[in-house]
């Protein structure tokens, strides 16, 4: 290969993945949006999700329970823990369809509250953590 073409192959491969991306903005976009589905029942009748799942959700509801009643609020490792839950969720789901749509649409904020009790700031860990709890109680209203 001729060393002008090599340079441009180059420059190419360099630049291709920024240029297929989403911006930030079109992040941010995407994100409010996930947020701003609001989960609603299966005509009136309630999801249905697999064992595995309503495990996983279930572990994590009694884990922000026992926050709640502890006097030490470690927000931080409240977070990993979570997030192992959740990877374990994500790992073991075997949901299709329009079940596995409305999970999608209950856990993305999970997801958010999560990430956010790794603030720096008390008071917004706090709010995040009474964020999550809320969704994680919601979860029974809405799946089987």
């Amino acid at each position: 290969m001729k060393t002008p073409l090599k340079l441009i192959v180059v420059l190419f491969l360099a630049v291709a993945p920024f240029m297929i991306m989403p911006s930030h903005a079109q992040h941010k976009d995407h994100e409010s949006q996930d947020h701003a589905t609001e989960l609603k029942l299966n005509n009136g009748q309630k999801w249905h999700a697999n064992e595995a799942t309503n495990t996983r959700v279930k572990t994590m509801q009694n884990l922000s329970r026992e926050f709640h009643k502890s006097d030490k609020k470690d927000y931080a490792a409240l977070s990993n823990t979570m997030q192992t839950q959740i990877d374990s969720l994500v790992a073991g789901c075997r949901m299709t369809g329009a079940d596995h749509d409305a999970l999608h649409h209950w856990l993305m904020p999970v997801l958010h509250y999560v990430k956010e009790l790794r603030d720096d700031d008390p008071k917004e860990a706090a709010e995040a953590y009474a964020k999550l709890d809320n969704q994680l109680t919601r979860y029974d209203a809405y799946f089987e």
